[in-house]
């Protein structure tokens, strides 16, 4: 409860005040806290709405969503795929997700960098298909 409150609450803040995303980023901590939250609650459909919510806010800033995309050793971008297959019956993960991703793709568009991008995402849907043909 702790930890959904926790997200919640910086969501909110990061929603609503775009100059607390700059300060969130400066924390080498922030985003992996997020992405550790969403993986140690994987069946908490709450955690992974709000984690998902920070990262889509996040992502309205070019220079942020391009960090999201290149840093944190590919956990965010795993993360963001990952979620799309998340059992949700109201599709708002999926949504969320797709918001992420929308940003970060434009974010990269913007900066000319699309096939930086794309490469990404061909590299973390081939590393799912790998791991669905292993199990």
């Amino acid at each position: 409860i702790v930890q959904l409150e926790a997200l919640r609450t910086i969501w909110t803040i990061l929603a609503f005040s775009g100059r607390c995303i700059s300060e969130f980023m400066s924390h080498p901590d922030g985003i992996n806290s997020i992405i550790k939250a969403m993986k140690n609650h994987r069946l908490s459909e709450q955690i992974q709405e709000c984690g998902l919510g920070i990262m889509s806010c996040i992502a309205t800033i070019q220079k942020y969503a391009i960090r999201l995309a290149r840093s944190f050793g590919g956990s965010v971008m795993s993360q963001l795929v990952d979620s799309l297959s998340y059992p949700c019956k109201s599709g708002s993960i999926q949504i969320l997700t797709l918001n992420a991703l929308f940003r970060i793709s434009s974010a990269f568009i913007s900066a000319s960098s699309l096939g930086i991008f794309v490469d990404r995402m061909h590299q973390y849907f081939a590393q799912i298909k790998k791991e669905k043909m292993n199990h």
